[in-house]
């Protein structure tokens, strides 16, 4: 294809962890399941995200090898929102959260 290069090196890493270390249902200790990598280009440089997944692993509990997922995670998620910069774009929506 043309036109494609390669992406650049992360320049910061970081690792998201789920507060909870205990199952909500049976209050066992909730093992890690595995390790997600993302890699999230923002404003302040190019981001390497290692997501660590928690898992329960008592096979009576109903949420039995459920995902738990970072609660941060939801915050390094892409904004869709158009945001006035003071041109002439005046009556675009803002969309913050």
């Amino acid at each position: 294809m043309k036109g494609r290069t390669a992406r650049l090196d992360a320049t910061h890493r970081k690792t998201l962890t789920p507060f909870n270390e205990h199952c909500d249902t049976c209050g066992q200790l909730l093992w890690v399941g595995y390790h997600a990598h993302r890699t999230v280009t923002r404003l302040d440089g190019l981001w390497a995200l290692t997501i660590v997944v928690r898992r329960c692993v008592q096979p009576q509990c109903p949420r039995y090898r459920i995902a738990y997922r970072p609660e941060e995670e939801g915050g390094w998620a892409l904004l869709r929102a158009r945001v006035w910069s003071g041109g002439d774009c005046a009556d675009w929506p803002v969309a913050l959260p």
